[in-house]
């Protein structure tokens, strides 16, 4: 079990020499040790000390060798005599875009950083975040923003023993140099999690492909011509045509089919709707909205409304200090009039599950519709981790609920949108938010700590 400890700088030690004192120790001199942060390694020599006054004291030539983070730094220490190791950390690091026109952070990038740098501090971690540009290859290390003295500062650390993949943007992840950057990273850094984003036509393969999961996922077909618009209306009244890449709702289609007229609505800055009175015309404004862009085409679902408005259900299932999975928030989220999505950022509201429900069903059925949701939020995330091969600490799920109570997969989201304040929530469940990727990194680490960069 890892204890924390103070790092001391003495200068009056040489280069290669550090002073372990604690308080159960043997006691004695010990050379041709190892010091480790990070991918950053020193050879030493060790002398352990009995002090009920915890600490490692170093030379501030070593300080900088190792690129430690903080002359007041408490962190967490593992000490391995038979491997002759003493090891600093966990190291974590926080992959974030760049803004445009190499701006500095935004102000809620800082807020965001601040409550992850704040938990790892908490924790005894030190955590750290980068973009693609922020690293130097040749010289092995990285510029990254920490918190220091409260403050947001920019120092150069080395590889981080966890990297937790929160870039926010498609378009950045999708730059050639990011790109490159990212598939390195992946294969440097030992651990590393919630990387890139998923397409709706791979969610479908994987979770389809999983024997419990796969009754949660509606038809779905890849858009390949548009002629198979007409078919799937007809097979199902409704349907939904989806950009496999897209986010926020925007680019979204539905079609109704009611007597011999196809109903139209697009989502994208603003909401198009429109009618066709025969294939011909609906195949051209779905061409005309679609260009070159990949689609997927589902099945239109009799989801339940709220005041006549559509109704999801967003999860944040997360993964805790012991690598299980654990829901952190359940609500409901509700679309503005006339939309035909419920996302917040194109004016959904949050609402809590007893809100909304009550206006469909009995309290017995709403109690049973949160059973089979808390079941449904814990196949979902395993399924999709087995199928993909792919490392998580957090998605977000967003489920629909019919007339009857069932419960279906609207989307899946690597990289979920975690509010830094609510007026109407729990103040404790943000914190927990932002805390569980921090305490999941420090899981991760225990497995082991560095590939060679």
């Amino acid at each position: 079990m890892k204890k924390s400890i103070s790092i001391i700088v003495n200068n009056d030690l040489d280069i290669n020499e550090v002073k372990l004192y604690t308080s159960q120790t043997n006691k004695g001199k010990y050379s041709y040790y190892i010091i480790q942060f990070g991918s950053k390694k020193a050879r030493i020599n060790l002398t352990k000390n009995i002090d009920k006054n915890e600490r490692i004291e170093l030379s501030l030539k070593l300080f900088n060798i190792l690129n430690l983070s903080d002359e007041n730094l408490v962190i967490k220490y593992e000490i391995n005599d038979r491997k002759q190791t003493l090891i600093l950390g966990p190291l974590i690091g926080i992959f974030i875009r760049k803004r445009r026109n190499n701006k500095s952070l935004s102000v809620l990038q800082k807020k965001v950083l601040e409550h992850y740098f704040n938990h790892a501090k908490q924790l005894n971690y030190v955590a750290y975040a980068f973009n693609a540009d922020d690293i130097n290859w040749q010289k092995k290390i990285i510029h990254g923003y920490l918190l220091i003295n409260g403050k947001l500062t920019k120092k150069y650390m080395p590889f981080p023993n966890v990297m937790y993949d929160q870039n926010s943007s498609r378009t950045y992840e999708k730059l050639p140099n990011v790109k490159k950057s990212l598939e390195k990273l992946h294969n440097k850094v030992l651990h590393y999690f919630n990387p890139g984003y998923l397409d709706k036509w791979e969610i479908f393969n994987y979770i389809t492909e999983h024997e419990i999961a796969k009754k949660y996922h509606p038809p779905t077909v890849l858009l390949e011509n548009v002629n198979q618009v007409a078919k799937e209306v007809n097979k199902y009244k409704l349907v939904y045509l989806k950009p496999i890449n897209g986010s926020q709702g925007r680019g979204i289609i539905t079609v109704t089919k009611n007597k011999n007229v196809f109903e139209y609505k697009y989502q994208g800055n603003t909401l198009i709707a429109g009618s066709a009175n025969n294939i011909a015309r609906l195949e051209e404004f779905i061409s005309n909205i679609v260009k070159k862009r990949k689609y997927i085409i589902q099945r239109g679902l009799p989801l339940v409304k709220y005041k006549g408005s559509p109704l999801d259900i967003r999860v944040l299932m997360q993964k805790n200090e012991k690598g299980n999975w654990i829901r952190t928030k359940m609500f409901a989220r509700v679309s503005k009039p006339g939309s035909i999505t419920s996302n917040l950022s194109l004016g959904g509201e949050a609402k809590t599950l007893d809100d909304t429900l009550t206006e469909s069903f009995s309290a017995s059925m709403i109690k049973n519709i949160k059973k089979k949701l808390i079941i449904a939020s814990r196949i979902i995330p395993k399924a999709l981790e087995e199928q993909s091969e792919k490392k998580f600490g957090e998605l977000g799920l967003d489920l629909g609920i019919t007339n009857n109570g069932e419960i279906w997969l609207i989307e899946i989201n690597s990289k979920p949108w975690k509010a830094i304040e609510t007026t109407e929530g729990s103040e404790e469940l943000v914190e927990k938010s932002f805390r569980r990727p921090i305490e999941y990194a420090g899981y991760l680490a225990k497995d082991g700590y560095q590939k060679e960069v």
